[in-house]
């Protein structure tokens, strides 16, 4: 699409054109060109028409593809995002069909499946409702509770421990490629991201390894094939899929531009804090309520001052704030904080597109 200093160039070069060649249009002479003072105004008037309408729909087109993405969050009591209404259910799988679709995905993996010892739906927060499925033979299964989708398959039955690691990193990424492949995956699907050796005891040898989808460089978390997997035996004991929906939105904000803005908003947050350094760097992250929720707390401590209550009332610790975990390109903006006594980072999400803050992090 052609910007409007370009789309506008386009234009005036057709205009000049079709003028050049006016003495060639038997038409054009006959109907139109009068090289008269009112037939100058005249084109001259419908240029500048043509001008403010190209302005105007350069606006609407400019608005409509950068539309404010922040969704104002609602708030929740904590026990209440967790309860799973009876519409939720009319909605979901039913015990039966989540047993099946767990028994088919073990059978696709080799694994013996077994009986089934437990198989419930829980919700863990809003919008995260699974049914869990384990069995007598040490296999744990989560799937989504309404599109059957594959969240977790775990295989408890080997003792890790009792083999030893004798693997190099070089080997045990060639052994994770395979079994990536052999769960049907091709290559450019996805990338391999991270690998790692799971360092919980000493005697174990689990490796980890993640396989991410890339954009613009970048590895998406949350569109990712995960495996823990014993190289010496080949053998798969967790795979876990991260498939959440990606608004792939382009880079319109600069990166100095979100640190203004993210510095901005941590002036106004923490008027009384030093700045000590500041990073930041293009990344995916899913929008959530950090920076929204701090916001809240600071509006209803200044409410209890205005007010002269004597003592700042506490916030109901029951209650939280929920958004949409829409999933976008961000600038993360870390701002360190000067502190003697521990380290103090705030981080900022700042949509790339739009430029507002999407949400954020913090270490303390």
């Amino acid at each position: 699409m052609l910007n409007e200093k370009d789309f506008l160039n386009g234009v005036w070069d057709k205009y000049s054109d079709y003028s050049e060649n006016k003495t060639n249009d038997k038409f054009y002479r006959k109907h139109y060109y009068k090289n008269t003072e009112g037939n100058r105004a005249i084109r001259v008037l419908s240029m500048i028409m043509l001008v403010v309408t190209l302005g105007f729909g350069v606006t609407y087109a400019g608005t409509y593809i950068y539309e404010k993405i922040w969704k104002e969050p609602e708030k929740y009591n904590s026990e209440e995002i967790r309860q799973i209404t009876s519409k939720e259910v009319e909605d979901s799988l039913t015990k039966d069909e989540a047993i099946d679709i767990a028994k088919q995905i073990t059978g696709n993996l080799g694994k013996n499946f077994g009986n089934v010892v437990r198989a419930e739906m829980n919700k863990i927060d809003i919008y995260d409702l699974n049914w869990y499925i384990d069995t007598d033979t040490k296999i744990s299964v989560s799937i989504d509770a309404k599109t059957g989708k594959l969240k977790q398959i775990s295989d408890w039955g080997i003792d890790d421990t009792k083999i030893e690691s004798t693997v190099s990193r070089d080997e045990a990424e060639k052994i994770a490629k395979q079994i990536y492949y052999e769960l049907g995956y091709k290559d450019g699907e996805y990338e391999l991201s991270s690998l790692k050796k799971n360092s919980i005891t000493d005697d174990t040898n689990l490796w980890g390894a993640d396989f991410c989808k890339k954009y613009d460089g970048i590895y998406n978390i949350y569109q990712c094939v995960r495996i823990t997997f014993i190289p010496e035996i080949k053998q798969l004991t967790i795979y876990t899929l991260f498939d959440d929906e990606f608004e792939n939105n382009p880079i319109v904000i600069s990166q100095p531009e979100a640190v203004e803005i993210a510095k901005n908003k941590a002036l106004s947050m923490r008027p009384d804090s030093e700045i000590k350094k500041i990073d930041s760097k293009l990344d995916i992250r899913k929008m959530n309520t950090f920076v929204y929720s701090q916001e809240q707390s600071i509006i209803e401590r200044d409410n209890n001052i205005i007010s002269n209550t004597t003592t700042i009332q506490n916030t109901d610790d029951n209650q939280v704030y929920v958004t949409n975990e829409t999933v976008r390109k961000v600038w993360v903006v870390e701002i360190t904080y000067k502190n003697d006594l521990f380290t103090d980072k705030d981080s900022y999400f700042v949509d790339c597109t739009t430029g507002e803050i999407i949400g954020g992090d913090s270490v303390k």
